[in-house]
Order: structure tokens, then C-alpha cells, then sequence
């Protein structure tokens, strides 16, 4: 177990958005979240990045978080990008932050230490080493390239503007990012939204396998019962606000090789489907 919620209250004001919320997240599973409009999907979501409290976090020792040590969230909501006018690079070198801060913060101490040798300034220097090699700092071009033609990029497309990729290129980009800020979880609100069907097909199937081969838990929110099915080891239906687990549903497709695409010719996909779409108009 990664990453589990106990018993969780979430209040807006007066407003109960959830209410009695349990489940657990465990290590490489994928998971979609599916209920109806505003039942409180993206608010969970919100919840496990830290985003929103509980409200009863203190009420009784069987309530609240458990994380089986420091998780690092990494949120991806619906694509968009503030400036469709910068090139890919920049926008994915955002990511990298804090290395840059660390790389800058190391050439000034360098220059520091030509006249001064303290031992602070040497334990310093030490630590922000050991940082660098944990963020990835001294490899992380090489990291960027290959994580953007793993997602069927050419390199030369880092100099394009964003503005000049399509819906689907955006989402990947998006992903991109996601997966080189190296999160322990991942957290998807509907990231295929605003895509054409056959696009949003052919992008998830793409995403989905890369998810999958990175062995990170991940959790997707969604509308589309099918897109939930395709990609998701277990589906968890939520109720109408006051909103709590309803179900959760285990995902056997009993196919080898699994991916998005292949997993809607699946034998037993319709059989899913119907329950899934059962259960959510039960909960109408």
C-alpha cells in the first residue's frame, strides 16, 4: 500500500462535498475515478495532492492519510498552456527548476571558494551535490530528450512553438513534463477532454502504455466509461454529493499484452461496461 484515505470528510463551507471516503493506492496500479458531473471527482483528487483538507482529520485515530513514507504528487489537470507562443523546450524546461536553482546556487559558491575554503561553504556545496544527483541535475537534458521522443517527437520539434502542435502533441507534452518531474503518484483530471474521438483514442492508447511501463500508480478521472475500463486496473464509482465510494470495481480483461485499444475488444469489456453504466444510473 502507497497511499491510503481513512473515513475522509471534505467540507466547502457548509457544503459536504464528500463524505466517508475510503481506498487505498497501491504500487504500479492505474485507477479511474468516474461518477457524475460535480459529485466531487476533481475535489478528490485535490484532496490526495494535499491541495484540500479534511475535515475531521482529528476526530478519531481511524481517520486521515496514511503514506507509506514522503509520496511526491504529480497533478496533470485538463491541457492548457499559458503562453502557446513559447517554444516546447522552454516549457518543458520549467520542470527543471529547481535544478537550475540548485546548478546556480553551486557556481557561486565555486566562486566563493577560490577565497574562502569554511568548512560551511564546503558542507554546502557537498549537499547540493547530493541534491543534483537526486533531482537528476547532470543528466537532465538527456533526460528531456528521450523522454520527448519516447512520446514519437523529433528532437528538432523542441524548437517549434506549442501553439504549432496539435491537441493530441499538446497532451503529450503535458505528459511529458508530468513524467520528467519524476512523481510517485500521478493524478490525471481528465486529461483527454478536450481531444476528437478517434484523437483521444489514439493519444490514451499511446499515454496509457507509457504509464504502464513506468510502473507509477496513477489515477484518472473521467466521464467516459469506456476510456475508465480501457485504462484503469480497478474503477471507482463515486455516489452523488455528499459524494462517498459507491463501488469499486476490479478490471480482469483476462487479455495478454494489455493496452488501451486492445482492452475495448476484450471479451468481457461489455460485460464491465454494463455494470459500470448500472451502477451510475442507480446513482442518479
Amino acid at each position: 500500500m502507497r497511499y491510503q484515505i481513512r473515513h475522509a470528510i471534505v467540507k466547502y463551507a457548509a457544503d459536504t462535498i464528500l463524505e466517508d471516503v475510503n481506498f487505498e493506492i497501491h504500487d504500479h496500479e492505474k485507477i479511474a475515478i468516474i461518477g457524475r458531473n460535480g459529485c466531487g471527482k476533481t475535489t478528490l483528487l485535490k484532496l490526495i495532492s494535499g491541495e484540500v483538507e479534511m475535515a475531521n482529520p482529528d476526530s478519531d485515530e481511524e481517520c486521515g492519510i496514511v503514506m507509506a513514507g514522503k509520496q511526491r504528487i504529480g497533478y496533470l489537470r485538463q491541457i492548457s498552456f499559458e503562453d502557446s507562443s513559447i517554444k516546447v523546450e522552454e516549457e518543458i524546461l520549467k520542470v527543471f527548476a529547481p535544478v537550475f536553482s540548485c546548478e546556480k546556487r553551486m557556481q557561486e559558491l565555486t566562486e566563493q571558494m577560490k577565497t574562502d575554503t569554511s568548512e560551511h561553504l564546503l558542507k554546502e556545496y557537498a549537499a547540493l551535490q547530493a541534491k543534483m544527483e537526486a533531482l537528476r541535475g547532470y543528466t537532465y537534458r538527456r533526460d528531456m530528450e528521450t523522454m520527448f521522443q519516447r512520446f514519437g517527437f523529433a528532437l528538432k520539434d523542441l524548437q517549434r512553438p506549442i501553439g504549432t502542435f496539435s491537441g493530441g502533441q499538446q497532451t503529450k507534452v503535458a505528459f511529458v513534463k508530468l513524467l520528467l518531474s519524476q512523481p510517485d503518484i500521478m493524478l490525471l483530471d481528465e486529461p483527454f477532454s478536450a481531444l476528437d474521438y478517434q484523437t483521444r483514442l489514439n493519444v490514451s492508447d499511446d499515454i496509457g502504455k507509457i504509464l504502464k511501463s513506468s510502473g507509477k500508480p496513477a489515477i484518472l478521472v473521467t466521464h467516459d466509461i469506456s476510456e475508465a475500463i480501457s485504462m484503469a486496473d480497478r474503477v471507482l464509482i463515486l455516489s452523488a454529493r455528499p459524494a462517498t465510494v459507491r463501488k469499486i470495481i476490479d478490471i480482469d480483461l483476462d487479455i495478454s499484452d494489455r493496452t488501451p485499444l486492445s482492452s475495448r475488444n476484450a471479451p468481457d469489456f461489455k460485460k464491465y461496461f454494463n455494470i459500470i453504466w448500472k451502477e451510475l444510473n442507480e446513482n442518479a
